[in-house]
This record gives C-alpha cells, structure tokens and sequence, in this order.
C-alpha cells in the first residue's frame, strides 16, 4: 500500500495540531472498472470548498486526502465525498464520511468501495451506503458527528493549500455526466405481500431549474413490475400467465417537473407466493431536457379501463402548436391486459395527420396482445413537426371483447432543438426474419467529437407465437431480450443507454427468431446528446 506521502493530499487550513488521512479503497472488481475518482467537500451551510477528479490512469486505489482543521481547531468537523467513475463516465460507486479531529494528533479513517451496493449512488447529503442501504455517514470512531441527520458539518470554507498536493494528481478535463443511471443486473423477489425495489432504494434527482426524463427498460419474468415517481405508481407491467421461456419486456418513463427534489424507484413483486419474480438487465437513466425545452405530457394512471366497444379509445392525448419547425421526440405508453386469455388489446398512436404508429400494414395492423397478463407498450418517434401548425398525438386502444382493460397511458413531446446533436434512425414498415442472430433493423452512428453525455433510446415491435426476441446495442453494451409463448403475442421491446463519450459510437435496435418466421415493425433508434 503506498503511504499518504506518495499519493493527493488535500489540506484545509493546514495547521499542525490535528489531522485525519482519509484512505479511499475499493473491492478489486470496480477497482478494475473505474478510470476516476472524484472528490467534494463541502461546509455546514452545503456550499462546496473543494471538488475536483483524479485520473486513474497512471495511478491506482488506494487514493488518500489529508483533512486539517482551519487554525488548528480540532473542535471543527468535516464531510468528504467520494465517487468512482468508469470510462464512459458513469458513476459506479459513492462514499461519505463526516467526523472531527483529535487535537494534537493524527488519525487514519479507511472508506471503502463496495461492488453491489447500488444504494450507495441513491444516498445523498451526510449519508453512505453500507451492506445496500443508504446510512449515516458519521465516522464514530472521530467523533465530532453532532445530530444524526446532520447535513454537512463544519469545515472551515478558507482557502486550500494548493501547495500541500501535487497540482498533477488532478485532472480538471475529467468528464462528470450530467444524467443518472442505475443498472441491476438481475433482482429476485419470492414475496407477493410486499413491493421490492430493485434498485435497492429509490434514486432522488434533484431537477433544479430544468424538467427531467426519466425511463427504464428491463426483462420480467413471473411476476409484477412498477415504476414510481415520488411514490406514485405510474407504470405497470405483469408476467404472461402462459409462463414464458424467458422473460418478455417492462418499459416505462415519466417526466420529473423542474423546481424541486423528485424519488424515481422500479419495484417487483411476484406473482404469487413462494414463486420466484425476476427483473433482468434493468436500466433506469434519468437526463435533464436543455434550458427553454418545450415539452407536453398527458396521462391517464387509473388501473384498469375497462374498453367497451371495438373502437379505438383515447386513452392519453397531447394537442400543441410548435414555435418553429424541428423533430420532437414523442414517446408514449400503455399498459395492456386482454381479457379472456384468447382476447386482443389493440395499441396505436394516432398523430395529427391521419397516421398510425405503427404503421397499418401488416396482420393484425396494429400491435396487439394476447395469452398476456399485463404487458407495457412503448412507442419512441421523432417527427418533423411545422412551426405555426397544430401538433397531436394519442394513445389509442381497442379490444374484441368489454372485459378487456387499460391503464397506464402516457404520452410525452418535447422539442430536440436544445440537444447539441441527436441522431435518429426509423425503420417502420413490417418485415420478417428467422434468423437466429439478431438482424440490425435500425441504427445511428455518433461521431468523434469532445466528450458529451449521449441517451440513445430504441425499441422494437415483434408479432407473431413462438420464440422471439429483441435487442438493442450501444458499442459493446446490450440489452437483451428472448422468450416463447405457446399463443400469439405482439410484443413492443424498449432499451435505453447513457453514456459519456468523445469517441465514436453505434447504436442499433434488431430483431432476432429461433428458426421460425417472426415479424417486425416499428424499430427505431434515437441518440440525444445533452449541450
């Protein structure tokens, strides 16, 4: 282990009566991943004294900080943050401590990064992540602490001492990504009582003075599967009853208003108790929209709408008149349960034209659901639209028979014209492969340019029984999806991806089958990159 003299020291105050060294590790595996490491401390009123990135690419972990007390005054106390940041300048791990000094003397405080503990990128303010769950960061064995939730202690906000660390160790071109993101691998739950969350806690966003998306894309598999935005449930999925043979897809996306704090949690709950629910490969990433973005939302939460004839339905609905011409991006969502089980939920968007999404080709010409319990359709275009010109688009449904029901329908514009670029790609007539490698349907290629925080957001719809499946890719980063169903099924499989990058990237949405006929319609891929 190098000692403290060999590695960034940061001195506040720099009076020789107390000291703490501060030793930031981690768990070899994101050790392995992580290119950065970015370091804040802030004083009791919250303003930040000190925030900057170190390379990790001619050094390694463990990283140390020297914290002295201004004027030698022990009784003062102290919050260090710490994040490790990956290649694409994801945040992968966070940790905090707040404590005090011992006068006259020297003490080592060791903060580790933990590999699995997701809830640690959630935690916030005065507060760590130990064993999965967001706790206070008071390093008791310094003592100093003061009230439990705390907020920042009290460190002198005096200048740093620029010559107590080496101006090298830091490089200030470290990029930190402006979105969020949390992945989780896979998540089980055996309860049917009681709502788990699968990310571990709730993600809490702070908007500022801009409105915030968020999505999530994931696999499930028997079992239910929600999205909540402060608390709100405002999308849900279910597993088919037919028990696929993998798990078939849950989107969902909210807008967080600007001017405030918002909590963003995806929950699993199985399907019945003593069965084993599953999430795979779930994505959340939540960006804010450019200054002055214009955006529209509708929605139409209340579970189970039941249809009462055969003719389409407006579930949700936005009407507005663009300032100046330019592409908006529309996304729209329902969740679908047909009714009996041989039943059809049809789903479109109808724009302001005359068009449907997807396109009336085709059979059925819509998408259309069967043999499913609850499935969430998800639907992402982006239009020219003429400034002066009414815009709509609506959610619509249909279904055979009354006892069908909706829920959860959703409709979102907003205008890309603040974007720094975006790239869109849009393959929506009805076509077909058997193949059992996925066959690329849509894609977008970004160029190399300075490092920009890229959403690249896709989807795919299949029709058609028996094994079927989806993908979207971003470089060599995948989200996957393949599954049988014994009746027809028509499927709408999202993906989503952030990533902060000056290289060059492709992003592409497929489609694959497994020997038999599988029909396609409606891939897209979008690539947004934040100014």
């Amino acid at each position: 282990m190098r000692r403290i003299a060999a590695l960034a020291l940061l001195c506040v105050g720099c009076g020789p009566t107390a000291r703490v060294d501060v030793y930031l590790e981690a768990e070899p595996d994101l050790a392995a991943r992580a290119t950065a490491i970015a370091i804040r401390v802030e004083d009791t009123s919250g303003v930040v004294v000190f925030d900057e990135s170190t390379s990790l690419a001619d050094r390694s972990l463990p990283v140390a900080v020297r914290l002295e007390p201004s004027g030698g005054d022990a009784a003062r106390t102290f919050l260090v943050v710490a994040r490790l940041v990956d290649g694409a300048g994801v945040i992968i791990a966070r940790v905090a401590a707040r404590g005090g000094y011992v006068a006259g003397e020297t003490r080592e405080l060791r903060l580790r990064f933990e590999a699995g503990c997701d809830a640690g990128l959630a935690c916030d303010g005065a507060t760590t992540c130990r064993d999965g769950a967001c706790v206070d960061a008071c390093a008791a064995e310094l003592g100093g602490c003061g009230d439990p939730d705390g907020g920042a202690p009290d460190l002198d906000a005096g200048d740093l001492d620029a010559g107590a660390r080496d101006a090298g160790d830091f490089d200030a071109a470290v990029h930190v990504a402006a979105y969020v993101t949390r992945s989780v691998a896979r998540f089980d739950t055996s309860d049917a009582a009681t709502w788990r969350s699968a990310l571990g806690s709730a993600e809490r966003i702070e908007t500022g003075d801009r409105a915030w998306i968020a999505l999530v894309s994931a696999a499930l598999n028997d079992g239910s599967a929600r999205l909540l935005v402060d608390g709100v449930e405002v999308a849900l999925g279910a597993t088919p009853t037919d028990a696929p043979s993998g798990p078939g897809p849950f989107s969902a996306f909210a807008l967080l208003p600007s001017g405030g704090a918002h909590t963003v949690d995806v929950e699993l709950q199985a399907r019945v108790m003593g069965t084993t629910a599953s999430l795979r490969d779930v994505s959340l990433v939540a960006f804010p929209l450019p200054a002055g973005t214009a955006v529209q939302v509708d929605e139409a939460l209340a579970d189970s709408f039941q249809l009462q004839s055969a003719e389409w339905q407006t579930r949700a609905e936005v009407r507005f008149t663009p300032a100046t011409s330019g592409r908006h991006l529309v996304l729209a969502a329902v969740s679908a349960t047909p009714a009996p089980a041989l039943d059809t939920v049809s789903v479109r968007v109808l724009d302001g034209t005359g068009a449907h999404w997807p396109a009336a080709s085709g059979s059925p010409p819509h998408l259309a659901g069967a043999s499913d319990e609850r499935q969430t359709f998800f639907l992402a275009r982006a239009p020219m639209l003429a400034g002066g010109a009414e815009a709509s688009f609506a959610v619509q449904v249909r279904a055979g028979s009354p006892s069908s029901n909706t829920s959860h329908a959703r409709v979102i514009a907003f205008d890309l014209a603040g974007f720094a670029a975006t790239r869109h790609d849009e393959q929506l007539p009805a076509g077909s492969t058997s193949a059992g490698s996925p066959m690329v349907l849509a894609s977008v290629n970004a160029p190399a340019g300075p490092v920009r925080d890229w959403i690249v957001i896709g989807s795919v719809a299949l029709l058609s029984a028996g094994t079927r499946g989806a993908s979207l890719r971003v470089g060599d980063l995948e989200h996957r999806y393949q599954h049988a169903f014994s009746g027809d099924a028509r499927l709408s499989y999202p993906g989503v991806f952030a990533l902060a990058t000056g290289e060059p990237f492709t992003a592409s949405s497929a489609a694959f089958g497994a020997g038999a006929s599988v029909e396609h319609r409606e891939a897209v891929v979008h690539a947004l990159a934040l100014p």
